[in-house]
Formats: structure tokens, sequence, C-alpha cells
């Protein structure tokens, strides 16, 4: 006997053999503009032009980072690794009332994670709404420096995203 067919049937056989993408779930459940969230899974994709897939792809780049010019430019420096970034994270925690046991290191994933256990599980969506936040104008910030030359203090990011925040 023929098993019975059905739309989910149909949907899962389209998915036999893929593999997830960790985080992608999260992303949707974000409180954040569509744009923002395109922008977490297009990050968790590892599909933004940084420096790495520009020379991936055979395309000149600038190597360094635009917001600290020390280290190659990945997706996960500019969102993590970064020393600007780390500072940020840091910065925002403590706004936020938690406290960041360990620098800020490894993936945009690994960081997410370590991000969501500071906060307690009935503030899970607001911290990943945060996250989104915070990854976002990291993002919006190295653009304006590699883009248009303009630099925007530390304090003065912190008092942006502080003000979209409270939106």
């Amino acid at each position: 006997m023929w098993p019975s067919f059905s739309v989910r049937s149909a949907y899962l056989a389209l998915h036999i053999g893929s593999h997830p993408i960790p985080g992608c779930v999260r992303v949707w459940e974000v409180w954040a503009p569509l744009r923002i969230k395109l922008f977490l899974w297009l990050t968790l994709r590892r599909r933004h032009w940084t420096a790495d897939r520009r020379h991936r792809h055979g395309l000149e780049a600038h190597d360094a980072c635009f917001l600290c010019n020390q280290q190659a430019e990945t997706i996960d420096h500019i969102i993590v690794q970064c020393p600007f970034a780390r500072q940020l994270w840091v910065e925002a925690a403590a706004a936020l009332g938690g406290q960041v046991q360990q620098q800020p290191d490894g993936t945009m994933v690994e960081w997410w994670g370590t991000w969501r256990v500071l906060w307690p599980t009935a503030y899970a969506k607001g911290a990943d709404t945060m996250f989104a936040l915070i990854a976002w104008e990291l993002w919006k910030e190295r653009n304006a420096r590699c883009f248009r030359g303009a630099t925007t203090q530390l304090d003065a990011l912190k008092a942006l995203i502080k003000h979209q925040a409270e939106l």
C-alpha cells in the first residue's frame, strides 16, 4: 500500500538530505523589521560581501576590517570578534543589567547563544531583538566607514542603539 500524499509530505520530501543552518529559526522570531531579519539570515548564511567573500570570488578587496583596521574582515569578525564590536557588546550588556563573563568570540551563532544565556527565559525574545539591533547597527557602521568614509564614535553608536531600542 502506498503512503497517502499530502502537502506536508511533499514539503518534507523536498528537504530530505538538507541540513538546517543553526540559528535560522530564531531569526524569524525576532521583533524587528523585515530588512533586519533578512540581514541576520544572510549573515548566518555568510552571504554578505565582506573581504573574505570578495576574495573567494576573485574580486579585489580591502582586507582589513573597517571598524578596527587590524584584522581580516569577515562577517563574524565585524559582528563579534572586532575590538570595536566587543566593547559595544560588553557595554550594551552592562547597560541592560547583564554581565558578560567572557569576551565575545567565535561565530555569530555562538555569541548569539551566549548572549541569550545572559537573560532570564522570559526575556529571550527581547534579548534576541537587542542582539539583532546591535548586529544591524554594527553592520551599518561598517558600511558607513566603507562607502562614505564616515566614522561614528562608540558613545554616539551606543546612544543611537539606545534610541532605536526605546522606539
